[in-house]
């Protein structure tokens, strides 16, 4: 069976590396899609997030004290080819940005193994596994890598040896 990269990555300003314009999240996205041949999907808002870290920041914590499920751009209906998925996002907040868990509760992750990896500044996963795993209580819910996002577009090497490790090749 095939293999998925999710990803939720803020093109814009970014703790610890001021500008990027994919963002922390598609660099390791990209590195896993490589190293592991798997399918892509970005998970991505209707509505921007505001360039600057600030208003970002902002935004997130809104949502996230909300409770909000942003409507994303587009949505995958069917899981079903996919064994592995490869959940990338950057810590908002001591989790998930909301975005993620708007895909993780439209889709059925029944059985299916989810790796995180997150990129963060200090907080490494945060609540983030609890988080998914009580989100999609049906899945396997594994820790894969938090990476520091100054770290992100330099990753490759350490997300190889992680799968190397890990034998999900």
């Amino acid at each position: 069976m095939k293999s998925l990269v999710a990803y939720f990555s803020h093109a814009g300003e970014n703790y610890g590396v001021n500008e990027t314009k994919i963002g922390n999240g598609k660099y390791i996205a990209d590195f896993l899609m490589e190293l592991t041949n798997s399918d892509e999907f970005e998970i991505k808002t209707i509505k921007e997030y505001p360039f600057g870290y600030d208003d970002c920041c902002d935004v997130a914590k809104l949502e996230k004290n909300n409770h909000e499920r942003p409507e994303l751009s587009r949505y995958l209906d069917n899981l079903d080819q996919y064994a592995t998925i490869y959940l990338v996002y950057p810590m908002w907040w001591g989790t998930c940005p909301m975005a993620v868990f708007t895909f993780l509760e439209h889709n059925s992750f029944k059985d299916k193994k989810i790796y995180l990896f997150s990129t963060h500044e200090g907080s490494g996963f945060g609540e983030s596994i609890v988080d998914v795993a009580n989100t999609i209580p049906n899945a396997v819910v594994k820790e894969g890598l938090a990476i520091y996002g100054h770290e992100a577009k330099e990753s490759k090497n350490m997300i190889e040896k992680w799968l190397d490790e890990h034998e999900n090749r």
